[in-house]
């Protein structure tokens, strides 16, 4: 679910068992996105995409008109029955397999405003016959639909309906506090960094010990909103949720037929993606917003996409809705801020990250093991326990096992004493003016949801085993591998032109001396006569080197792979547990979706956390469960309870 299929990670061990020694421990030594995704796309062959496709064809995405056409019967067959949500779910799943324009989408369409009437969403209703009317429904049938409209303005007027579930796009948002004389100097006073998501009782601190994490800067009381943020990307899980068995046998529907694929609210008369099955939306806007923003390369990809996991989907995403432009930016940032930030921070047990010379924070490190696996206590995204099994079961253990030696010791020291004054640290009190932190402007303004402040997390790659490092690193050179067959890149990433020079000097400025180390290691085991399981010299020839783009494209989401695996956040929704016609109502706490919140994840991890976190869409609302002290930390438990 999170991680690659069980058959694609097979692959990977053989593609690792193939290697030569020295490509092994050149790989090992390196944790650097951009040399993991450089060696990673040199080892591929056209094997290993066809392997991916055949993979993708046992989750097929492609429409069906047949399928359409039965599942609009078998929803007539419900409701007569008068089990109208049954039938308003087949209508739906019939609409995703029609094609455009078609008069089964027409008649579809139409037959779920009958169900909705009777449902009482009158205004979804309406919606109904306005789209089936504009994807040519039969003439001849237009009176039945003008009636209906007819019976549901009637019903509005009189007050009647059930409401339905607004989009988060639509309705505004953020915490409506308003900060004290007291924490306004105290703020003033310390140079406490705000965020725009929290209330301005909460601020932003670092010291070497916890890395970045958040503080009450004046007392809190019990209940009291402390965080809502809006995900900056969010991916719906598959299969999971409230079901609800169908008419054929083992035909259930799962999350992806209850939620909207963008912002993730619940909705009833879903409004499917134009080229794929799979994709649906609360209404046009959310879709047209997808498509814009990232769907657009992922549709002719969704098979590929489903076999490789929730995370590498979701790290794709990160970086397509991101695009090359705030991509560049955040590495130039980075880059540009790692002076000062070494120089605060030299010799601490806060040592700095090889992928952006910034610390490792242990307040964005969750639920790590020493071999770089996400525990069951996680936030959720590498939680899931028949994942983390398989890893192991699967063989990708055998690459650890065999490269431990290798790995070089973490150094560690005493916490730096740096003067505040001089922009260092002061661990008593966290940062001071003027250091500025990871994830703020050159003000010291903290950037909230922001595309930098996802950048800014760390992947700690380091801290990742070998074998986990392999697997996200083959996952993303072969899935950019296919965009690459698909067609050219969105125009966010390939259209620019005028980011061509920049990326280019970007791709020289980081050549990769693991590559260069590769190529080496290559050269000689071929003048040895020994087999280092490479590609064959026809296959030599036909392999391409990654554009300029595709290879930024390709570290940016291999970076977003490696920090989703400590800092991503699953969503969860109260449901039905599903117990038939049971007169006996039940429901369970149940994992939705995995997303990635920035300023969420600045929050430490504890068993014994002061608060919690409750989901409206794909927006989080953080409460202080007990009351917090000023000058106490937040703290926030990564586990599903």
């Amino acid at each position: 679910m999170d991680l690659p299929c069980p058959e694609w990670q097979d692959l990977a061990v053989k593609k690792w068992k193939s290697l030569s020694s020295a490509q092994k421990q050149a790989f090992t030594s390196s944790s650097e996105p951009s040399d993991i995704f450089s060696f990673c796309f040199s080892i591929l062959n056209r094997e290993d995409a066809e392997f991916l496709m055949r993979l993708s064809q046992r989750r097929p995405i492609h429409k069906d008109p047949t399928a359409a056409r039965s599942y609009r019967q078998q929803g007539n067959a419900c409701f007569k029955e008068r089990r109208y949500t049954q039938a308003a779910l087949l209508y739906s799943q019939g609409l995703c397999q029609a094609d455009p324009g078609s008069e089964e989408r027409a008649l579809c369409y139409a037959n779920r405003s009958a169900t909705l009437l009777h449902l009482k969403h009158y205004q979804e209703c309406l919606k109904d016959i306005t789209r089936a009317l504009s994807c040519g429904y039969p003439k001849n049938l237009h009176p039945k639909l003008l009636g209906r409209r007819a019976e549901c303005l009637s019903r509005l007027e009189g007050g009647g309906g059930e409401a339905g579930t607004p989009c988060p796009s639509d309705t505004p948002g953020g915490l409506t506090h308003k900060g004290t004389t007291e924490s306004q100097g105290l703020r003033e006073k310390q140079g406490l960094v705000l965020l725009p998501s929290a209330s301005p009782a909460v601020a932003l601190q670092f010291d070497p010990s916890r890395g970045r994490h958040l503080v009450a800067v004046s007392g809190i009381a019990a209940g009291e909103a402390v965080l809502e943020e809006e995900a900056f990307a969010c991916v719906l899980i598959p299969g999971t949720g409230a079901k609800v068995r169908l008419e054929k046998p083992n035909q259930e529907a799962g999350t992806e037929d209850w939620h909207c694929h963008r912002c993730l609210s619940k909705v009833v008369a879903p409004v499917p993606c134009q080229g794929c099955c799979y994709a649906r939306y609360c209404g046009e806007g959310c879709q047209e917003q997808a498509w814009e923003g990232y769907h657009k390369a992922e549709c002719p990809l969704g098979g590929e996409l489903l076999a490789l996991g929730v995370l590498a989907q979701l790290a794709l995403r990160v970086a397509l809705v991101a695009g090359l432009e705030e991509v560049l930016g955040a590495r130039e940032q980075m880059n540009g801020r790692a002076t000062g930030l070494r120089a605060a921070v030299v010799g601490s047990a806060g040592r700095l990250s090889c992928s952006g010379g910034i610390p490792e924070e242990a307040g964005e490190l969750k639920g790590m093991d020493p071999l770089g696996n996400v525990g069951e206590g996680s936030q959720g995204a590498g939680a899931s326990k028949e994942n983390g099994d398989s890893l192991q079961e699967k063989g990708l253990l055998e690459i650890d096992k065999t490269l431990q030696s290798n790995d070089a010791p973490v150094e560690t020291g005493a916490p730096a004493r740096a003067d505040p004054q001089q922009g260092g640290l002061d661990p008593g009190r966290g940062v001071a003016a003027p250091l500025v932190l990871p994830g703020c402007d050159s003000a010291g303004r903290y950037l909230g949801s922001s595309y930098r402040s996802v950048h800014h997390l760390l992947p700690h790659s380091q801290r990742h085993s070998p074998a986990l490092r392999f697997l996200c690193g083959v996952t993303i050179a072969t899935l950019c591998q296919r965009l690459q067959e698909e067609g050219p890149l969105p125009d966010t990433w390939g259209g620019a032109k005028s980011f061509s020079q920049s990326v280019e000097k970007g791709a020289a400025d980081e050549s990769s001396d693991l590559s260069q180390e590769q190529q080496n290691s290559s050269q000689s085991d071929e003048d040895r006569g020994e087999n280092s399981g490479s590609v064959g010299q026809s296959e030599k020839e036909e392999r391409r080197e990654p554009s300029p783009e595709l290879s930024m494209l390709g570290t940016a989401v291999l970076r977003h792979m490696l920090q989703l695996r400590c800092n991503a956040q699953a969503v969860t929704a109260v449901r039905d547990s599903g117990r038939g016609r049971s007169t006996v109502e039940s429901s369970a706490q149940v994992r939705i979706a995995t997303a990635i919140f920035p300023t969420l994840s600045l929050l430490n991890h504890s068993c014994s956390p002061n608060t919690s976190a409750t989901f409206r869409a794909n927006t989080v609302t953080v409460r202080a469960s007990q009351p917090i002290g000023a000058g106490q930390e937040l703290l926030h438990c990564y586990g599903l309870v």
